[in-house]
């Protein structure tokens, strides 16, 4: 029997629940594509307006973090890359995808207030990944910005079948959570409107505010974890976000880190969620 969830997106609903809205329009739909970031990329590169959004309903070459894949089933999930034009220096830009995080965090929260923030921009329940946010940027010489692409993987309508043997036990979809489907094209309005407000009151009021209102989102802060990086490994207890989005771990041997990058994982589990 078909699955009545598994269809394609109804883009001209998408674009009703759109209308008026500062991000998400104009909207590129692609059935398939390699990534919607890099799509979102090649329009920006054109110079396309600020909230010009590109979704797909499958992709081939979806990104994550640290040029890991993103599982991209067809017709079930969330993936979206949104185009902004932040008036803004090219360092900060991480601090965009930990906006970004945090808005997919609240838009989730609405069907599953048990979803947490995972440093630096993941989102968990049950300690599985839900989501997960690629922000990159295209800048030009003498350290101007020219913008941000800003892709957010969310997995929606997925079944565990549609996860590969690797992620057993690592993934999860809000379908899977909730036990019943999910409106796409709704949650695709919401995750935007979330996302709007966080980039817009961080346009207007800096990172301070962000940073409190991440901290409290975010199940990793105050946890014993590991840390990997290109360097290496240590382990220690997360103490919060500096003032520039960097993870700040007191180590086991007295001193401070600030993780820029890597992947952290709490102590006591068994295997890290890439």
């Amino acid at each position: 029997m078909r699955d009545p969830v598994r269809r394609p997106l109804d883009v001209a609903r998408l674009e009703s629940f759109l209308r008026g809205a500062p991000l998400g329009l104009p909207l590129h739909y692609r059935a398939v594509t390699e990534s919607t970031n890099d799509d979102a990329a090649h329009l920006g590169r054109e110079g396309a307006p600020e909230g010009t959004t590109v979704i797909a309903d499958a992709q081939t070459h979806g990104r994550g973090r640290r040029g890991r894949s993103w599982v991209s089933p067809a017709n079930v999930n969330v993936y979206v890359s949104v185009l902004l034009r932040p008036p803004i220096e090219p360092e900060r830009c991480p601090q965009i995808g930990l906006a970004a995080g945090l808005a997919a965090v609240n838009a989730i929260r609405t069907l599953l207030p048990a979803a947490q923030l995972k440093w630096p921009n993941d989102v968990l329940v049950r300690g599985r990944k839900l989501c997960g946010i690629l922000a990159e940027m295209s800048a030009r010489e003498g350290r101007v910005l020219d913008f941000v692409v800003v892709g957010i993987g969310v997995n929606v309508n997925a079944d565990q079948a549609d996860f590969p043997p690797e992620l057993a036990g690592l993934a999860t979809s809000m379908r899977i959570e909730l036990g019943e489907p999910i409106d796409r094209e709704a949650f695709v309005a919401a995750l935007l409107r979330e996302l709007s407000r966080e980039y817009h009151e961080f346009l207007a009021s800096g990172f301070g505010q962000l940073r409190q209102r991440w901290e409290q989102a975010c199940g990793t802060i105050g946890q014993v974890v590991e840390v990997e990086t290109e360097t290496g490994r240590f382990s220690g207890r997360a103490l919060g976000l500096d003032a520039h989005g960097c993870l700040r771990v007191a180590r086991d041997d007295g001193s401070e880190a600030e993780v820029m990058s890597g992947d952290v994982r709490l102590r006591e589990s068994a295997s890290a969620l890439h």
